[in-house]
């Protein structure tokens, strides 16, 4: 499983394509590193309804970073604590903040093979998700956003770009979750986003 670098064909006589994709890949690298680790985390970002489009697909700022046992009563609305696991085992406990990104920001999601096997989907951000994704990278580089797939936390990477283009590719998940996750965008999908 990887990400491809460098240019596609045609854009690398164009210098803001060029920068666009770079931008592309880095968060695609941001994303896969994430997603590597998908056996290895869990637990439940339950504030949200669960056929709200934050419960399907989120991104969340980790506000505060706490060893285990992880609370089970939280006193701040909005704010959800999931144990981040390492080898089976809770390794710390993460107090997420509202999503910055959800399902609802989904302008265009679709499903592809990876050279090496396994799905890819890739989510099209709608103007305001794009927006919403930038304006937090820009302000909150090294910090970390948890990446949550049915309410579930995937894995909380540090953030390592300012832009991200509007453009997210998920890999790493098995076929069946990525295909899964990849259909349910795309029936709340919005063009006109």
């Amino acid at each position: 499983m990887g990400v491809s670098r460098g240019a596609r064909p045609g854009v690398r006589d164009c210098p803001v394509r060029e920068r666009q994709w770079r931008a592309m890949n880095r968060l695609a690298l941001v994303v896969v590193i994430a997603l590597l680790g998908v056996g290895a985390c869990g637990g439940d970002g339950d504030s949200a309804p669960p056929d709200s489009p934050a419960a399907l697909f989120a991104l969340r700022p980790v506000i505060e970073e706490s060893a285990p046992p992880c609370p089970k009563d939280v006193p701040d609305e909005g704010v959800d604590v999931v144990a981040e696991r390492k080898d089976g085992k809770v390794s710390a406990c993460l107090s997420l903040g509202p999503a910055i990104v959800d399902a609802a920001d989904v302008r265009t999601a679709s499903l592809g093979d990876l050279e090496g096997g396994g799905k890819a989907v890739g989510i099209a951000l709608g103007r305001t998700g794009a927006a919403n994704l930038d304006g937090f990278a820009a302000r909150s580089l090294g910090e970390r956003l948890a990446i949550m797939v049915k309410a579930k936390l995937v894995k909380a990477p540090a953030i390592q770009s300012p832009t991200f283009g509007g453009r997210i590719e998920v890999v790493g998940l098995p076929d069946a979750e990525a295909t899964a996750l990849f259909e349910d965008l795309r029936k709340r999908q919005n063009p006109s986003n």
